[in-house]
This record gives structure tokens, sequence and C-alpha cells, in this order.
């Protein structure tokens, strides 16, 4: 596995600018806001939904942790966990502002966070 493939391959998730306005977000992440003080049953659900997305990225970042020979003290889980809150975040605050920047911008930060932990440059990337 490629290890700057890890951030290249989970910003692929995020669709086009022309498709913000059709792309709904997570039902889990507003069911869960919504939710979670009176029903925990639809919260647990919504959690399980949530921690199972960010869970299919952690094989692939501790491959790239392990490739790279990363022995920082953060986890694959940690990341994962990481990554799936901006995703949310970021699409939160672009629909409350009606603009997909805010989106793409959050998910540049993640890009460039990533990069830092995997100590890849852009002139490596490129």
């Amino acid at each position: 596995m490629d290890p700057q493939g890890v951030t290249r391959e989970s910003f692929n998730a995020y669709p086009p600018h022309g498709m913000f306005v059709r792309w709904r977000g997570c039902l889990a992440g507003t069911l869960a806001q919504e939710v979670y003080a009176s029903s925990a049953d639809i919260r647990d659900a919504c959690g399980r939904s949530i921690f199972d997305r960010a869970a299919t990225l952690e094989a692939d970042i501790e491959t790239a942790r392990r490739e790279r020979g990363i022995t920082a003290d953060w986890t694959a889980e940690g990341l994962a966990r990481h990554t799936q809150t901006v995703w949310q975040g970021g699409f939160v605050l672009a629909k409350a502002a009606n603009d997909p920047a805010l989106a793409r911008e959050s998910l540049d930060h993640l890009d460039w966070y990533t990069r830092d932990l995997f100590h890849v440059t852009r002139e490596d990337a490129a």
C-alpha cells in the first residue's frame, strides 16, 4: 500500500462541488445529535454506524504507519476517529453556511495534518 494513499483515497469519498446540494451527509450523525439523550437504542445504533465507518480506515492507516516506520504516540484508531470527526464537522459547517468550500477547507486541513503525521512533504506527494 502506498502510505500517501491513505490521504488521497480517504478524500475521494467527498463529492465534487456540483454534488454538494444533492449529498445529504450522514443520517447517523444527524440522528445521534438529535436523540443521544432520549433514545439509547437509536444513539447506540448511530454510534455503531459512525464508528464502523471510521474503523474501515484503521487497517490502511496502520499499514501506512508500519511501512513508513512511524512510532509516534498516536494510533490508527484515533486517527480514523479524528478523520470521521472532520468529515462530519466539515459537512455540518458547509451546510450551515450553504458553502461547500468550508467542507473542502476542513478536508484540506485534515490532509495537511495527516501528511505531517506520516512525514509526507508536498514534494513527496507530487
